[in-house]
């Protein structure tokens, strides 16, 4: 069994998840001024947590091209609104194994439709230079029905 935030625990039922729970919740609380409370009136939300995710393709010099479902972080700054972290490139790539020795890695392409154009948007991006220069601008967000294409050094 192991514990997630924001998911809860994974790998036990909801029997005995309730039952390691609610011992918990009956349990005095201290709050900054000393003084014990305890939650009677607790409510125990078991509805798990949507995991969203978008559906992408990585096709070309990869190991394991084809298409996949990339789950979209939870980022929370302290207060009750979470942000949303979307993919990169770079992650993609690793899911999809990594590229090739024929990989070239100065031209990789995201092709992106806006709009439901029937021409796709191409986003030149340079591995290398992500890799050797730190540029971060090269490491760029997905969205979902992305492809990221990896070229052949040779072609």
């Amino acid at each position: 069994m192991q514990y997630l935030p924001g998911i809860g625990l994974l790998g036990t039922t909801l029997p005995v998840f309730m039952m390691m729970v609610i011992p918990t919740l009956a349990a005095p609380i201290v709050d900054a001024t000393s003084h014990t409370h305890y939650l009677s009136q607790a409510q125990l939300n078991t509805q798990p947590k949507r995991m969203q995710s978008i559906h992408i393709a990585v096709i070309g010099e990869v190991q394991r091209p084809g298409a996949y479902f990339l789950n979209v972080a939870a980022q929370t700054d302290g207060s009750s609104v979470s942000k949303q972290q979307l993919p990169t490139v770079i992650q993609a790539i690793e899911i999809a194994g990594g590229i090739t020795v024929h990989a070239d890695v100065r031209r990789v392409q995201v092709r992106r439709r806006i709009n439901n154009s029937s021409e796709p948007t191409i986003i030149n991006v340079n591995i290398y230079k992500y890799l050797s220069e730190k540029d971060l601008s090269q490491d760029i967000t997905l969205q979902e029905g992305d492809a990221v294409v990896v070229m052949n050094a040779e072609s």
